[in-house]
Order: C-alpha cells, then sequence, then structure tokens
C-alpha cells in the first residue's frame, strides 16, 4: 500500500514538472510566435492610405456637415438667450441679401466662439454680419459660417487690443489679434471681422 502510494505520488509530481515545462516553453517561444504581427499592421495601414483623398485635392468651399449649422431663428435665439444683440441694415436676415445681417447656416462653433467671447470680455456684444452675401469668398468664409462681424466699441477694442496677441498685418490692412483659442480677430475700423476655425 505505502508503495502504491508512493508510485502515485510520483506520477503526479512527474505530470506537475511535465505541467510546468510546457507553461515556460510556451512563454519562451510567445514572442516568436506574435513577431509578425507588425507586418500586418503596416499592410493594413498601407491599405488605409490608399484609400485616403490625395492631398492635392482641393479644399471645399462649402461644409460638410449640415449638423454643424445653425438656422436663422435658433442661432439669433441663442446669441440673444447670452446678451449678444443683433442689427441689420437692411432690417432683414436673407442671406442672399448683402444688405441684411444673416445668420442662417452659421456654424455651431462660431456661435460658441462668439459667446465665449463675451463671457470673457464682459463686453456689450453686437452682431452686424454673418452668413450673408457680400463679403469675400473662401472655405473660412462668412458665407460658410467661419466668421462674425461685430460692432465696435470702446470695451470690446479695449478688450482685444490689450488682452489678445497681435499677430500681424491681413492683406487688406486691417490688424489682426489672436484669442487663445485660436480665433483671429481683425479690426476693419468699421467693425471687427472674427475667424472662428
Amino acid at each position: 500500500m505505502p508503495r502504491n502510494l508512493a508510485v502515485r505520488s510520483a506520477v503526479w509530481l512527474s505530470s506537475c514538472l511535465l505541467a510546468a515545462i510546457t507553461i515556460v516553453v510556451a512563454f519562451k517561444t510567445l514572442p516568436l510566435t506574435s513577431q509578425p504581427r507588425p507586418k500586418t499592421h503596416k499592410r493594413h495601414q498601407q491599405k488605409v492610405a490608399a484609400v485616403q483623398p490625395p492631398r492635392q485635392a482641393a479644399a471645399p468651399q462649402t461644409m460638410t456637415r449640415e449638423s454643424d449649422r445653425l438656422p436663422q431663428g435658433i442661432a439669433r435665439s441663442t446669441l440673444r438667450l447670452n446678451g449678444i444683440r443683433w442689427r441689420s441694415t437692411g432690417h432683414c436676415s436673407n442671406r442672399y441679401r448683402p444688405v441684411c445681417t444673416s445668420l442662417d447656416h452659421i456654424r455651431r462653433g462660431s456661435v460658441d466662439g462668439l459667446i465665449a467671447f463675451k463671457r470673457r470680455s464682459g463686453c456689450r456684444i453686437t452682431v452686424s454680419g454673418g452668413t450673408e452675401r457680400g463679403h469675400a469668398h473662401g472655405r473660412f468664409s462668412h458665407w460658410n459660417g467661419y466668421k462674425i462681424d461685430v460692432v465696435p466699441n470702446r470695451c470690446v477694442d479695449r478688450y482685444i487690443t490689450n488682452r489678445l496677441r497681435p499677430v500681424g498685418i491681413r492683406g487688406d490692412g486691417a490688424e489682426m489679434f489672436r484669442a487663445p483659442s485660436g480665433a483671429i480677430y481683425a479690426d476693419e475700423k468699421s467693425h471687427w471681422d472674427l475667424l472662428f476655425r
């Protein structure tokens, strides 16, 4: 009986030892079996790169996501709720008429940027230009919802010129200032031209 127990113990011990050796060998060979993975990853990257559009493609002239734009009513009421006024020389909001001040199709990010500017500065803000026709063309234009014109006043002028960093003169002679957010404020004398990218 004791001999039988000893044999069983020896068999059990050798089985455990064999299992331990198998595990150690498996862990030592694991790096060898995982080496081809970077090649697969590179191939995957090459496939993704092949699908991407060429860099020399022209930049789109309008925004691609409709969800980023706001209709006139929502944009204007959002600004009003945040204490920002709106005025139009033509007393209209039709974006196809240059005498109007339209907020139709303005980017949500531009509205948020203007609200943030009001909160930081504490100034009275009045919008005098938005997405209506009559402004310069381009990707980051009024028409595409990236720019808003603001009526100058002592508080706005002082905040922009004293608190923001001057970044040079624009092609049309307007002095430019950059906010920490990256927004550009250009002094067009009759108004401030605010660019929110």
